[in-house]
């Protein structure tokens, strides 16, 4: 039997650590990959959650204002009642009703001029503004979340998927939760 000569030593054992540098190169390669789509996932997670940051205070700021006008449609409301109260009673002149007496004014006409006033007042046209900006925030906001949840979605599936899995670890990359603000969607966080 011939014996191991030092030519072909040499070349094994530089075949052998030629072979471990290329594996180490591509498990170096493959480690930074899956590390970087990690982080891109992070990135995105925070910025949509940003966005659902400020559509939600763009949402609370809404719902200030419709109060606001609420309370401002209230006092017009108010007024136009006690209008309503006097003219009915007779004790108010009747300038709402042009041509007519305190004694020729019948409440059905009084009341058809305050609905008619309630119609074209300022305040309803804001009012539905603002209830169509509510409504578009609204939207923006579920789509945001969303978005969200996907991104979460996903970033889950690559923490508990082999084999980035081994990358989670490595870098402590933890499973996130879902965010549930609406009925209809809770099934995303299952």
């Amino acid at each position: 039997m011939p014996l191991i000569t030092f030519p072909y030593l040499m070349t094994t054992l530089s075949m052998f650590f030629v072979g471990m540098f290329a594996f180490c190169f591509l498990m170096g390669a493959f480690i930074l990959f899956v590390f970087n789509q990690f982080s891109n996932l992070k990135t995105k997670l925070k910025e949509a959650k940003e966005n659902i940051s400020l559509f939600w205070d763009k949402r609370l700021e809404t719902v200030e204002t419709l109060q606001s006008l609420a309370g401002q449609i209230d006092e017009a409301l108010a007024k136009d009642a006690r209008l309503f109260v006097e003219m009915s009673r007779g004790s108010h002149p009747s300038d709402d009703v042009p041509g007519q007496g305190l004694s020729d004014v019948q409440p059905e006409q009084v009341l058809q001029k305050i609905l008619q006033r309630m119609r074209s007042h300022e305040l309803n046209s804001q009012l539905r503004n603002a209830l169509d900006l509510m409504e578009r925030t609204e939207t923006e906001l579920n789509g945001s979340r969303r978005y969200y949840n996907a991104l979460v979605r996903e970033h889950n599936i690559k923490v508990n998927s082999f084999p980035s899995a081994l990358v989670a670890i490595l870098f402590r990359f933890t499973e996130m939760e879902f965010i549930n603000t609406s009925k209809d969607d809770s099934h995303e966080g299952n």
